[in-house]
């Protein structure tokens, strides 16, 4: 992710009350179809938490990071992964820097009173797999792993993705998305994030996903 936006995650953090820890919990997300990882985000076993020194990304973390591109640092900021190429409405089509081909969908998900509370990246897969696209979910240090991530489209029942693993920049969820979701995607008005805080599990952290221009933005990259 870049520095400008980790920035306003990390303030989300103080206004939403989350703790900019990580936790020690293995995450364990309510089981769907949809929470079944694509053959091109295989299950992995959450890092350890991030403390003053992270311990190493293992090679599946860093794979992972080569198909769902986000930049890490600050330093990576400064030297650019990444491009503007469209924006469509809501959402921003970006390029890797070194490889305009290789491309992906980005928006920031916000709460009611707009501030950021996670960052969204999805990328187009090839045909014939269990997922028509893959999707990153990145969201501030201090939530509560064990409850994962729920996606909601409209009025559809919510879709549960657990946490794979957490490092400085954040606490990291894979999405696999069926056809069927996509196209839902593609239909739908809205969709909501939902994540819960380590000092209020009991409360939900809602963001909007906007759904406008995703038709739009899909069809850019293959979708």
């Amino acid at each position: 992710m870049t520095f400008r936006t980790l920035s306003l995650m990390l303030a989300s953090v103080a206004m939403l009350g989350l703790p900019a820890m990580a936790q020690d919990a293995t995450p364990e997300a309510p089981a769907t179809p949809e929470a079944q990882a694509p053959a091109a985000t295989p299950e992995a076993t959450p890092e350890p938490s991030a403390e003053a020194t992270p311990a190493p990304e293992s090679d599946e973390a860093r794979q992972n990071d080569q198909n769902f591109p986000v930049a890490q640092s600050e330093a990576e900021a400064e030297q650019p992964r990444e491009v503007l190429k469209e924006k469509f409405d809501d959402w921003e089509v970006r390029c890797a820097a070194s490889d305009e081909s290789r491309c992906f969908l980005y928006q920031i998900v916000k709460d009611s009173e707009g501030r950021g509370i996670a960052e969204f990246t999805l990328i187009h897969l090839p045909d014939g797999g269990q997922a028509a696209a893959g999707a990153t979910m990145v969201t501030p240090l201090g939530v509560l792993l064990t409850r994962g991530v729920n996606l909601t489209i409209d009025s559809a029942q919510p879709l549960g993705y657990p946490f794979l693993y957490c490092a400085q920049s954040g606490c990291f969820s894979r999405l696999g998305l069926t056809a069927a979701t996509v196209t839902r995607m593609k239909r739908g008005a809205s969709a909501k994030v939902t994540i819960y805080g380590v000092n209020d599990p009991e409360s939900p952290v809602e963001g909007n996903l906007s759904l406008k221009g995703f038709t739009a933005a899909m069809a850019s990259i293959g979708g």
